[in-house]
């Protein structure tokens, strides 16, 4: 809204009535907006649920971080079992994971994969020698705030959790989240 004009200018103010400098501003602004270009909205494919969740078959960015974390096709020492009823192989995760689901586990293996410090956690993966690189169950994802290193034979305590949704195209089929990580004394 717009001052009053002086007294000396000889008329009543009306502040239920636009004065002419409004109305140019309004117009000025109506005819620019009408001159820009919009852009053409784009159409972004949405691929079906099934695709993005990690339910039944990795989905291929799963599958792709799966491959990267494995490395080279060097095969992992066979590591032995950890003790203890919640236990399991790096194998028996994968084949138990329905049943695991929400469940604490304890796993042992070798790290062949670690990256600190993403979104707020350590990120490791496992391999003990069982499961196969073709059947995607020889590796397990691990997030921890412990610190690791590659080649070391580790023990991991924590929850199992499926179809694990992080963003950006990251689903975990099988993924042990806010695990303690101790270095194996049994290497």
């Amino acid at each position: 809204m717009l001052p009053p004009p002086p007294a000396e200018v000889g008329c009543t103010w009306n502040p239920e009535i636009p004065d002419m400098r409004s109305n140019l501003l309004l117009v000025t602004t109506i005819v620019l907006a009408s001159a820009c270009k919009r852009p053409e909205p784009v159409q972004v494919p949405v691929r079906p649920a099934a695709e993005r969740s990690g339910s039944g078959e990795m989905n291929q960015m799963a599958m792709q971080h799966a491959a990267a974390a494995q490395g080279a096709a060097d095969p992992v020492k066979l590591v032995a079992k950890a003790k203890g009823p919640t236990a399991r192989t790096v194998a028996e995760l994968w084949s138990e994971r329905t049943a695991l689901k929400d469940k604490p586990v304890v796993v042992r293996g070798q790290v062949v994969k670690y990256n600190p410090g993403i979104l707020g956690r350590n990120w490791v993966h496992l391999r003990d020698g069982t499961g196969s690189q073709e059947a995607h169950d020889n590796d397990v994802t691990v997030t921890t705030a412990d610190a690791a290193q590659v080649g070391q034979v580790v023990t991991a305590k924590g929850v199992v959790h499926l179809d694990r949704d992080i963003g950006s195209g990251y689903v975990y089929p099988v993924l042990v989240e806010d695990a303690k990580v101790a270095v194996s004394k049994e290497e």
